[in-house]
């Protein structure tokens, strides 16, 4: 199977994430006038540097047993009984990696060599919304997909969930490529850009 490639998946941040996972919750203090100022401009200049690309492929799924997860006619394994568990049931998998480019975290390092944390943290943060944005929206066209064909879906799984290591990356970065769109794997199995996620998403359904 070909891998597909998306691009132009950029889309609006959502502001109350970004105080969510900057650490606010309901009853928290508001934020004072040069705080919402701040914010306000982040979420508005990442938009500007915010590159959003996705790939994905479908496999058939040989088995799922032991705590292993095999495909490619068992020349894929992947240890793990979380992902195993995650897994029973389904015939098929869909590999996707996504990025939102490399603009932002340039931009987080130089905030931070200008000793401007606050808004080195703030964009970190809006970075990091807008990367499991961009997961879930593919994660949606990908079930999209399966329910065209009669199938469902199970939730998206990544490596260093649970007890599945993130050296399965290597083997995940030989069957989808993600270097077509920018995403390199480094030495520690760490994605670049940081701002980056890969996942399997499982499918459900009629046996073909």
């Amino acid at each position: 199977m070909d891998t597909v490639i998306l691009e132009d998946l950029s889309g609006s941040i959502d502001r109350s994430k970004v105080l969510k996972r900057l650490g606010y919750r309901s009853g928290s203090p508001p934020l004072s006038p040069p705080m919402e100022k701040i914010l306000d401009e982040e979420i508005k200049n990442a938009s500007l540097k915010i590159d959003s690309k996705g790939i994905y492929l479908n496999l058939p799924l040989d088995s799922v047993s032991g705590g292993k997860v095999k495909m490619c006619d068992g020349t894929i394994s992947f240890k793990s009984a979380y992902l195993s568990k995650h897994l029973i049931g389904c015939f098929r998998v869909t590999l996707f990696a996504c990025t939102i480019g490399s603009k932002l975290e340039e931009r987080i390092r130089w905030y931070f060599s200008k000793r401007e944390e606050t808004k080195g943290f703030i964009l970190d943060g809006i970075g990091s919304v807008a990367v499991e944005g961009l997961a879930e929206k593919i994660n949606l066209i990908i079930t999209g997909e399966a329910e065209g064909e009669g199938y469902s879906t199970v939730s998206r799984f990544s490596p260093g969930y649970g007890d599945w290591g993130l050296s399965d990356q290597k083997m995940i970065f030989g069957l989808l490529r993600p270097e077509q769109i920018g995403i390199e794997l480094n030495e520690r199995y760490l994605m670049i850009p940081e701002k980056s996620i890969t996942a399997v998403v499982g499918w459900k359904g009629r046996e073909l």
